[in-house]
């Protein structure tokens, strides 16, 4: 196979769910899942420590990966799948899996730096590229239909140091609690040679979708969209800009407690999504970028809905679950000397207003609100805190030693995670242009000190 700068791939092959009594299954899609159709891919990085040569992986890991994922799938069939999308408007979509179905699963080699890309400090963005696998659209031959396909992976091998495993998705059916839940099941198989314990500790994913799609005249209205007019995003970050850099900051729960109390907030994740927003204002601010101070700006943070709505579903729902809380500020509010406060309250307050309104949540009304965003004034947080990232576990002597979320690089959204290092903290990664990143880097930092 092909070789890039960093990478050199050992194996591709296609990974199906095992033989199980699971037949063909067909799958709705709800208000949940309409806004991501033609969103572009979300790519996760997963790095573990590993200090095993690349012989012990190909004889060992790999075959050992391959079993366990086959496993894993027998319970996350619907990965295995696609969705379809009708070539005319007088179908609908649909999540659809078939008895051999399969994911696309990449072994490869790195001769990148583990410990350097682990790191928090700000390195090229493009250096993570060349370990997230492609998704691959196809239409059928007989009726036109798009397929997308749900997910691909690559495990990466840095001999000697570690390894990556990359989760690309289409967003079509997962949220990052699914894909956080499957890789964590996936470690638990290959941990423990097997899925006794994944099954005895009821983490297998709950598939009923039949109390999110009650509501069948807002969703038909929403997902009567003309085929032709859906660009189905699948290309990955690598398009990007080369001048873009990626960093970690790390904000941790002293930190936390004295945001909260300059503020008097009572939500952690709210003051601390404020006080990266403000950062970033003012970065951009202090760089020269045209900041009108009379113009909305928007802050966009996903809240789980699982356990938010009436009644309740399991919280190993699989499919998309989160609803987007929206906060906007004149720009010229935020960068007032109040403007940390005036931000924790309006992402706090959307927060609460989002999740309070239990009976809006199956009707969509979220949807209205995302087509008024200008999304060239807005930022946000992507993935869920709650999916709690770095407890994935694969036995390799070690849980996770770190995480990326690169395709956050196309959408210019930020990663907030719980810290995987420090208690009660977070861990935030995001890419900016170079000069931008070192003015928002000052600025983060000599505003935690001087709390």
């Amino acid at each position: 196979m092909a070789s890039s700068k960093t990478v050199t791939f050992l194996e591709q092959c296609h990974v199906s769910p095992a033989a199980s009594t699971t037949a063909d299954l067909s799958l709705p899609l709800t208000i949940f899942d309409a806004p991501w159709i033609g969103f572009h891919v979300i790519q996760r990085l997963f790095f573990f420590n590993f200090t095993h040569n690349k012989t012990y992986f190909i004889e060992n890991t790999i075959p050992s990966l391959k079993e366990s994922l086959s496993l894993t799938l027998k319970h996350f069939f619907p990965l295995a799948g696609n969705l379809i999308y009708p070539s005319d408007s007088s179908g609908k979509p649909e999540i659809k899996y078939s008895i051999g179905d399969s994911i696309s699963l990449t072994f490869a080699e790195s001769n990148d730096d583990f410990s350097y890309l682990v790191g928090n400090d700000p390195k090229t963005a493009h250096r993570f590229y060349p370990l997230a696998p492609e998704l691959k659209l196809a239409s059928s031959e007989i009726s036109g239909n798009k397929i997308v396909p749900h997910l691909a992976l690559q495990v990466t091998l840095f001999p000697n140091s570690g390894i990556c495993i990359t989760c690309t998705d289409s967003h079509s059916i997962t949220d990052a609690n699914v894909v956080v839940g499957f890789l964590k099941a996936w470690g638990s198989v290959y941990k423990n040679k097997g899925d006794a314990e994944l099954v005895a500790t009821s983490s297998v994913p709950f598939l009923d979708r039949s109390a999110l799609i009650k509501e069948r005249e807002v969703l038909d209205r929403v997902l009567s969209i003309d085929p032709q007019s859906i660009n189905f995003n699948l290309s990955p970050a690598v398009m990007l800009s080369e001048n873009l850099v990626r960093a970690s900051f790390v904000i941790c729960e002293a930190d936390v407690v004295k945001l909260k109390q300059s503020v008097r907030s009572k939500s952690g994740v709210a003051v601390t999504c404020a006080y990266i927003w403000i950062c970033r204002l003012k970065a951009m601010n202090d760089v020269g970028e045209k900041v009108d101070e009379s113009e909305n700006v928007h802050f966009i943070l996903s809240v789980d809905c699982r356990t938010h709505l009436d009644p309740p579903i399991a919280s190993t729902y699989m499919g998309n679950c989160v609803a987007p809380c929206i906060a906007t500020s004149r720009i010229g509010d935020l960068l007032r000397p109040e403007g940390l406060k005036i931000a924790a309250e309006l992402i706090g307050d959307a927060c609460d207003k989002r999740v309070a309104d239990k009976e809006g949540l199956l009707k969509g009304g979220f949807i209205s609100e995302l087509e008024e965003v200008n999304w060239s004034r807005s930022f946000g947080a992507a993935g869920l805190v709650t999916s709690d990232v770095y407890d994935t576990d694969f036995g390799w002597g070690n849980k996770l030693e770190k995480f990326e979320s690169i395709s956050t690089d196309m959408d210019g959204s930020m990663s907030l995670e719980k810290s995987g290092k420090f208690e009660g903290g977070f861990e935030i990664s995001l890419s900016m242009a170079k000069q931008k990143m070192v003015a928002f880097t000052s600025i983060f930092t000599n505003g935690l000190r001087d709390l």
